[in-house]
């Protein structure tokens, strides 16, 4: 058997290899801070700061659940049974319903370190006067019916130490009201939980484990009552919007195929040469998620929703191969025609997409290289694998004729020239009539639609956790640093919230002393006969008997030989697991978050902050640090692609080796570009990263339009070439107006932006042709 026979092997072993890299080893992730640069490319530490936040914080991982629809007294059976279940699990540091969030074995370990912990236990608090003052709160307080202090530890804890240990442990800011010991809103008719999940917001696979436990925990919670469970919450919207990429990208891509299908068999009247179509397109997309996730270790799904884009471009290849292919000719024959041009035309898009493919932007690269491996990979099928499968064509295809009398039109250079400048200038004229029209909110890269965005923050405030606009950075050589840093800035954070600056806050620090404060504590405390001297006096005039303080005496002197409290000695509790996400370590020592409620005033407490030079503590602003990564982002992806501009520019004037041709092109092209971002403008659009890549595209398609309307063709050879550049048109237009029916913002912004794109790009490179008023390429 001949060695060409076998010219199929290395096809289907390449198949089979993606499908084995795509199918068994590719993840989707759906993290928006891919499309921001990597921590250690960070310019400035606040911008290290805020991507480690934006990727590990608290609020990446934070689940809101809600129930409502029965009374109140099931919403807080309900919400007591939900909780208690998810906290026995351990996936969650948090837990909170507005109950308690202590176990046993911490409730003791904490009663045993009181007087360690004891944010009163200054140097006077066992002088004999204070001593008395405490026990005379106790007796009021025993003599009230709503008295809140515990009277079995009255023996123990006369000084209410471990009262005010739990009070400091209660979490800062507004909260919702309670109900039976439950948060509920006003009304009663819901009741709210805060989770707050161990794994990383953008775990995907983890945070699916944990949906699928908070919904098997409510079933049984809820069993047998009308309560209804409703999510919000940052883990929430990426499950979300990676189910919903998902499935409209299934649809899309279906509903996209049956009108290519039907429009290709429209034209070619031969259902092989349909079927055979598809085989770049398969190949384009298998090779460009397997590569993307081989390179990358998973794909993003705003990077897979992307490969339908490549059903407008890759799709162009063997349709250039059809039209040209003559009646009785082999694809080979046609090919050799072709290809140069073709060829040219693939080379100078890869590079558009290779100036992504270098950035510093995680998901900015995904798309480069998604896009460079899927077209490289189409284009390569189309040379050399179609030959080997594509007979002679039987008919000629319709639209022959139509592409004709395309070739046949001549608008004259005065009116053609007008209505190219107005359609070049549309773009700058718009930019300086409105003004900076990008984006600088990184949500708006969200595939989340806007409304239940809006729903989450009305649900936010309703629950008292509004998104963190601000945070406070502590970090320290190690925990115990950044514990001690945090002891001095509480001062100042307490005076503010005084002042009016701010409601609360929650840091480390308020659940945990640092070891050099709690010795300090130690320090003071008196001696066994000292105590007993000053307590003695301290029961004069009080009902109390003296020997009924033995356990008090006990535990104090106790508690002057214990070894400090760390944070390793509450793992694994539900206090272990709420200071974990407030104190973790980091790979050059240990950072703090502390988290700010109802900060309006932050230009006074940076202010003050600043005055107090306290090393390693900065105030971050989320919002305006976002915005301006947002800024560089742009100007970076705006550069990679004037970089990528300007070699496509170099290698036309090298391969054409013809300025006036390479001015037509590159005319063309411009003019697509400007006019379709004009339009955008016009609209009201706010630009995106989404629709950079949907101009880039744009762009590519103006250049393989003009690259082959300006061949020198004469007769039955420009027909085919207008033939297929209509037919490349139509399908491309075709499917990126039904990829802007999607209800996803980002693949919708892709869809109109690229369709109505690709339109201007055919009617700038059909004006510019060569010869529509004298001599030259296309005419017959």
């Amino acid at each position: 058997m001949n060695s060409r026979s076998w010219w199929w092997l290395p096809w289907l072993v390449l198949l089979g290899l993606m499908l084995w890299q795509v199918f068994g080893r590719t993840t989707v992730t759906a993290d928006l801070s891919a499309f921001l640069p990597a921590a250690d490319k960070a310019e400035n530490r606040s911008e290290r700061l805020l991507l480690e936040e934006l990727r590990e914080g608290a609020a990446a991982r934070l689940w809101l659940v809600v129930l409502e629809g029965g009374s109140p007294e099931e919403l807080a059976v309900v919400a007591r049974g939900l909780a208690k279940r998810l906290r026995e699990s351990g996936r969650f540091s948090q837990v909170l319903d507005g109950s308690t969030l202590l176990d046993e074995a911490t409730r003791r370990q904490l009663l045993r370190y009181r007087y360690l912990l004891d944010p009163g236990a200054d140097a006077g608090a066992f002088a004999t006067e204070r001593l008395h003052e405490q026990l005379q709160n106790r007796l009021e307080e025993l003599g009230s019916p709503l008295a809140p202090f515990e009277k079995a530890l009255l023996p123990r804890d006369p000084t209410a130490a471990f009262r005010r240990v739990l009070e400091g442990l209660a979490t800062a800011g507004p909260r919702p009201v309670r109900y039976q010991g439950v948060w509920m809103s006003p009304d009663h008719r819901q009741a709210f939980l805060l989770l707050e999940s161990t794994a990383p917001g953008m775990a995907l696979d983890a945070q699916q484990r944990n949906l699928e436990l908070i919904r098997s925990a409510f079933d049984r919670a809820a069993a047998g009552t009308d309560v209804r469970l409703r999510l919000s919450g940052a883990p929430w919207f990426a499950l979300q919007s990676r189910a919903r990429i998902r499935g409209e990208s299934q649809w899309l891509s279906l509903l996209a195929s049956l009108f290519l299908v039907a429009f290709m068999y429209r034209v070619w009247r031969d259902p092989r040469r349909v079927v055979l179509a598809g085989i770049p397109l398969l190949m384009g997309g298998l090779g460009g998620v397997a590569t993307t996730s081989l390179l990358f270790g998973s794909v993003h799904g705003i990077t897979l929703a992307f490969g339908i884009t490549l059903l407008g471009v890759a799709l162009d290849y063997p349709v250039h191969l059809f039209a040209h292919q003559r009646r009785e000719e082999s694809a080979d024959a046609a090919l050799a025609r072709i290809w140069p041009t073709l060829r040219l035309g693939v080379l100078t898009t890869v590079i558009g997409y290779a100036a992504m493919a270098v950035t510093g932007f995680s998901g900015l690269a995904q798309l480069g290289v998604f896009s460079i491996a899927g077209l490289l990979l189409a284009a390569a099928s189309v040379r050399y694998l179609l030959p080997h499968l594509l007979p002679p064509p039987r008919y000629e295809p319709r639209l022959l004729g139509l592409a004709g009398w395309l070739v046949r039109q001549h608008l004259p250079a005065r009116v053609a020239l007008p209505v190219l400048g107005v359609l070049l200038l549309l773009g700058p004229a718009m930019l300086l009539v409105r003004g900076d029209p990008w984006s600088h909110d990184i949500r708006d890269l969200s595939p989340v639609p806007a409304e239940l965005r809006q729903a989450d923050g009305s649900l936010r405030r309703s629950m008292g956790v509004a998104e963190p606009g601000y945070l406070i950075i502590v970090d320290g050589s190690d925990t115990e640093q950044v514990l001690q840093r945090e002891e001095r800035l509480q001062p100042l954070l307490q005076q503010a919230k005084k002042n009016g600056w701010l409601a609360g806050h929650e840091m480390a620090a308020d659940i945990l002393p640092s070891a050099k404060r709690q010795r300090l504590r130690q320090s003071r405390l008196p001696d066994a006969e000292t105590l007993r001297t000053r307590f003695t006096r301290a029961l004069r005039e009080l009902p109390f008997r003296a020997d009924a303080f033995e356990a008090f005496h006990h535990d104090v002197a106790q508690s002057r030989e214990l070894p400090p409290l760390r944070p390793q000695d509450l793992q694994g509790s539900a206090l272990g697991l709420r200071l974990s996400g407030l104190l973790r370590s980091t790979g050059s020592g240990a950072r703090g978050i502390v988290r700010l409620h109802g900060l309006n005033q932050p230009q006074r407490l940076a202010a003050a902050l600043q005055g107090a030079q306290m090393p390693g503590v900065q105030l971050l602003d989320l919002t305006a640090e976002t915005s301006r990564l947002m800024d560089d982002f742009r100007r970076e992806a705006l550069e990679r692609v004037l970089i990528g501009a300007l070699l496509i520019v170099l290698v036309l004037l090298l391969a054409l080796r013809d300025p006036q041709r390479v001015l037509r092109v590159v005319g063309g092209v411009l003019t697509a570009v400007s006019a379709a971002l004009g339009l955008l403008i016009l609209a009201g659009v706010s630009l995106s990263l989404f629709h950079l890549v949907a101009l880039l595209l744009v762009a590519g398609l103006g250049i393989d339009y003009g690259l082959f309307f300006t061949r020198q063709e004469q007769g039955s050879d420009a027909r085919r070439t207008a033939l297929a550049i209509l037919v490349c048109g139509v399908s491309t237009i075709g499917v990126f107006a039904i990829l802007a029916l999607s209800e996803i913002p980002v693949l919708r912004a892709l869809g109109s932006t690229v369709a109505l794109g690709a339109t201007l790009a055919f009617v700038a490179a059909w004006l510019l042709a060569a010869g529509r008023s004298d001599t030259g390429s296309m005419r017959p």
